[in-house]
């Protein structure tokens, strides 16, 4: 499959940054853990980050219009930084500066993932947009199979939390890197007015439904982005066996890419996402029925199985659904509003265990992560009912047509 030469770009500088952000990222909360010994000030961390994310994504949107979607990227970068020089800073008192550090890597967040949908948009076509995601998708998972050993071993030789200041100045250094590479991409020229809030509350009806699955993947991943490293890391104990058994679990999730990439198109996204999504769906079972070092593995391989698959199959039927109703200026609104939901349901999910988690016991935890992952296979369900109404209506059109030229 051919692609243009700034989505080859992307792809490369996409990988610099997962690098830079999967090299750390894995083992923030971690670190946390380690110097609060307390979960609620880590779910606390990830409500700060999701709520700033959905507070200014319409921000970034605005300047991506006004401006470029590359300005907004080397945004993303600058507040990335800022985040890596706070938290080195704070040291063991980084628990103390919980808010300050949420707040900035979600807007850090906010910026990059404002800036990669719209150039993801951008570079590809349908019928190449899931083959992209999969050769993406494969290259960012080497780079998230080789970050978490580097960054365990450096970790586990290192006195005390030394290890983990030295690796957040790699992903300082990396981001810095990948700042200079945004020369890539060229800027553009403004294009007409803002109008977030008018899609936000009169958005397409085929949008309303892509909305509705965000909202459910956002209550998921704001429990399971922080909470299953924690549960796993808790079973194994050291940074060094927990950074192996993520790096092997993304030598699976690279394979299972390179399958996506070579039978997933888009005639059979459906049939793909349907049985990648309950297998995600029954990978927490393990760790639900007995807490050792086998569940780990299990859990850890069915998840890298499946994630790839849902990840291409489900990315590529919001992205086509949103290029098949856009009008010719409002891209960047329809990716704000889809952000904006996203993430009130990552607050949502994050704000839910904040206020259970002092009444339920280790087992309840396992029985949320079981129940929220139920909300892809809810989102398979809304995607094909979209679609079948969508031929519905069509068949009915065309009866029509037909009647009025007889």
């Amino acid at each position: 499959m051919n692609y243009n030469k700034k989505a080859i770009r992307l792809m490369i500088i996409s990988v610099v940054l997962n690098l830079a952000s999967l090299l750390s990222g894995v083992f923030v909360n971690i670190f946390l853990w380690k110097i609060t010994s307390d979960m609620l000030s880590i779910a606390k961390y990830n409500l700060v980050m999701y709520l700033t994310l959905t507070l200014v994504f319409p921000l970034f949107s605005y300047l991506s219009k006004k401006h470029s979607a590359t300005l907004v990227f080397r945004i993303s970068i600058i507040f990335q930084i800022l985040y890596y020089v706070s938290i080195i800073f704070a040291g063991e008192r980084a628990g103390d500066f919980i808010y300050l550090l949420g707040i900035l890597t979600g807007i850090g967040a906010a910026a990059n993932a404002n800036s990669t949908n719209q150039l993801t948009v951008q570079y590809t076509e349908p019928d190449n947009r899931s083959q992209f995601l999969s050769v993406s998708g494969t290259l960012n998972s080497i780079a998230a199979m080789v970050s978490p050993l580097i960054a365990g071993g450096i970790i586990t030789i290192s006195d005390e939390l030394i290890g983990y200041y030295v690796v957040f100045g790699m992903s300082m250094i990396l981001y810095i890197v990948a700042f200079g590479m945004s020369i890539w991409f060229s800027e553009k020229s403004p294009s007409g007015e803002f109008h977030f809030l008018n899609d936000f509350l009169h958005c397409p009806g085929p949008m309303k439904w892509v909305n509705a699955t965000q909202v459910l993947i956002g209550v998921r991943d704001g429990v399971f982005d922080f909470l299953i490293n924690i549960l796993i890391f808790d079973i194994v104990q050291t940074e060094s066996v927990f950074g192996a058994a993520t790096s092997a679990s993304k030598l699976i999730v690279v394979l299972s890419y390179l399958c996506g990439s070579r039978f997933i198109n888009r005639s059979n996204l459906y049939k793909h996402l349907r049985y990648s999504m309950w297998l995600m769906f029954a990978a927490p079972i393990p760790l639900f029925l007995f807490s050792h070092q086998v569940s780990v593995v299990l859990q850890m391989t069915m998840n890298a199985i499946a994630a790839p698959l849902v990840a291409i199959t489900l990315n590529s039927l919001m992205y086509n659904k949103i290029e098949s109703v856009k009008r010719v200026d409002n891209l960047e609104e329809l990716l704000a509003v889809k952000e904006v939901w996203l993430n009130t349901g990552k607050s949502a999910g994050a704000a839910g265990f904040i206020c259970l988690y002092p009444l339920i016991s280790r087992q309840g935890i396992l029985a949320v992560l079981l129940i929220t992952n139920l909300c892809y296979v809810f989102s398979y369900y809304i995607y094909r009912y979209v679609d079948c109404r969508h031929c519905t209506e069509r068949l009915k059109d065309n009866k029509k047509d037909g009647r009025e030229t007889a």
